[in-house]
């Protein structure tokens, strides 16, 4: 019966012969990789123990037996032979997928250390059985090693189902024809010994080599570690808040968390294997990014701003895995930066022009001190212009130092309506506030404004400070213009509002340096500013502010109204005797 099978023994010897040069040739191109020394011994293994076995089937035998001077021995040296060809490659098999699952170091170490006593041991009992002659007890000594080996092989097995399936590390038809390589490895000597077909042994060994040289020219990710997976990887990888995309050395995905499939709008399943600028939809250099000082901005299609920075993913030796992209939403920051550098241009150019004009007016004061004027009255001037400018200043870098801090606080105050630790922030009755800020904005009025007691409390999270700020900047702006009319309306509701109605002699200047200052800050909180016209002479600016969301009251606006024939400014600045400087009385 053996005798009948040898021309299909020698078919099955030759196609495994090829199967596994061709996965030696592969991995060899591949061979600095993370996890393809392993696999390539493997494959080396198989190699020898095709080439081998071709030589003792009984055409090449007959051949090779005419040429060297030693006979080529043929029955029953292919069970050793099979027995040894598990243990070595067998146990590589197993190193292959420790080191493919990224399991620790130390346990690599142990099991290298077991594989290379147990590849040793059957090597050595091949040599003697070889040199002495086959006894029981070189066959006991290989099945104990070959047994040992397929329980390594079987945990490897186990490790790989268990990352592909439960832990989704990568497509699930990858570890099963590693798996299957393995099986069929260690099992072709067993199933050929019970059925009594020796071409059955050549056979697994083809069929191994062709298990594994699948996943090899198919999959390039089967030789690149799951780098990103650690001790608690679904927990604190699905958890970060930056998007977080894991490619391997040939810029593919290979995995990515919920936050980066969120911002690129993706299906994680749909994306695995696929090419990251195919994903991302634009061109992205890995490898130039990784070595900038700076990442990289983006914008995605539904207008956010992406920062993108990239880690490459090195092991032992200096072996480089892959590439970690972070994508963080920044979208707040470029707002933030935008904001600043429009109030930053616009302090500058107002501050510049103001600057020019406080010039002019002390050589002005200082030509008619030379007339005769009183001096008193020309350095009065001279104060007021360079107050305003400087006044102008400070409230700019109020309102910067709110926007610059970009976690919703102002620099005197939260602008929230909650803590950081979640509790309510106190909302603050700006009625004494505003009383403070049109007493002190250089203007004289007669009669002063005033806030009618019944009209309840005017309620908001914006801090008194910046309100202040804004609203004197504005009123002061206002009174340079020598208004003939100023009307404060003060509305309180859920969003509370401040109007100033000014009315003048002449079409009214639109543009007012306080209006930029005043809409950075209040449209930062979340209220809104707006501008209009209502009459041919007459300006309106509205401040609606951020309010608590529910308002003690709801009355009907209060107005504040005063006529002046003109405008007068002092030096200093007075505040009412009953107003309370803070703002925060009620």
């Amino acid at each position: 019966m053996i005798a009948s099978a040898i021309p299909l023994d020698a078919v099955a010897a030759a196609v495994a012969v090829l199967l596994s040069v061709g996965l030696t040739l592969h991995l060899l191109h591949r061979r600095s990789r993370p996890a393809a020394g392993p696999l390539l011994g493997v494959a080396l293994a198989l190699t020898a123990a095709s080439a081998l076995h071709l030589a003792t089937t009984a055409p090449v035998a007959d051949a090779l037996s005419r040429v060297l001077p030693i006979g080529v021995r043929v029955d029953g040296w292919w069970v050793i032979q099979g027995a040894t060809v598990g243990t070595v490659a067998g146990g590589l098999w197993a190193l292959f997928a420790l080191a493919y699952v990224g399991r620790g170091r130390r346990l690599f170490v142990a099991v290298a250390g077991a594989v290379a006593v147990l590849s040793t041991a059957a090597i050595t009992v091949t040599f003697l059985a070889a040199s002495r002659g086959r006894t029981a007890a070189h066959v006991d000594a290989l099945a104990l090693c070959y047994l040992a080996t397929a329980i390594l092989a079987a945990v490897g097995i186990g490790l790989l189902m268990l990352a592909s399936v439960r832990q989704n590390a990568f497509p699930v038809a990858e570890p099963l024809l590693l798996s299957a390589g393995a099986v069929a490895l260690l099992s072709g000597v067993q199933l050929a010994q019970v059925i009594g077909h020796r071409w059955l042994f050549p056979g697994s060994l083809a069929v191994a080599s062709a298990a594994l040289l699948v996943p090899v020219v198919r999959y390039p990710l089967f030789d690149t570690l799951p780098a990103a997976r650690v001790a608690g990887r679904d927990r604190v990888f699905d958890a970060l808040s930056a998007g977080v995309i894991v490619v391997d050395e040939a810029d593919r995905v290979r995995d990515l968390n919920d936050r980066a499939a969120s911002l690129f709008d993706l299906e994680p399943d749909a994306v695995q294997g696929a090419a990251l600028d195919e994903v991302l939809g634009f061109d992205l250099d890995l490898e130039t990014l990784a070595t900038a000082r700076e990442g990289v901005r983006t914008t995605t299609a539904d207008h956010r701003t992406l920062a993108l920075t990239t880690t490459p993913i090195r092991g032992s030796g200096a072996r480089q895995y892959g590439h970690v992209l972070v994508c963080s939403d920044v979208t707040d920051r470029r707002v933030r930066e935008e904001q600043l550098a429009l109030l930053r241009r616009f302090v500058v150019d107002v501050v510049g022009t103001r600057m020019e004009t406080a010039a002019t007016t002390a050589t002005a004061a200082a030509d008619q001190c030379d007339a005769g004027t009183s001096p008193t009255a020309a350095a009065d001037r001279i104060w007021e212009n360079a107050t305003a400018v400087t006044r102008l200043v400070a409230s700019a870098r109020a309102v910067e130092r709110g926007i610059d801090t970009g976690d919703g606080r102002a620099s005197d105050g939260p602008t929230s309506t909650t803590t950081s630790n979640g509790e309510a922030i106190p909302a603050r009755d700006l009625r004494a506030t505003v009383r403070h800020a049109a007493a002190s904005a250089e203007m004289d009025v007669s009669p002063p404004p005033s806030i009618d007691p019944a009209d309840g409390p005017l309620r908001t999270t914006l801090p008194t400070p910046l309100v202040r700020t804004i609203l004197e900047t504005v009123l002061d702006d206002v009174a340079r213009r020598d208004p003939s009319g100023v009307d404060l309306r003060v509305a309180a509701s859920e969003r509370p509002s401040i109007e100033v109605l000014a009315t003048f002699e002449t079409a009214p200047e639109t543009d007012l340096p306080s209006i930029p200052i005043a809409r950075l800050a209040i449209e930062r909180a979340g209220g809104r500013v707006s501008t209009s016209t209502p009459g041919a002479a007459s300006l309106r600016l509205s401040m609606e502010l951020p309010g608590t969301g529910a308002a003690e009251s709801r009355p009907p606006a209060a107005t504040a109204t005063r006529s002046t024939p003109s405008v007068t400014r002092s030096r200093g600045r007075s505040a009412a005797p009953d107003d309370d400087p803070d703002g925060d009385r009620p």
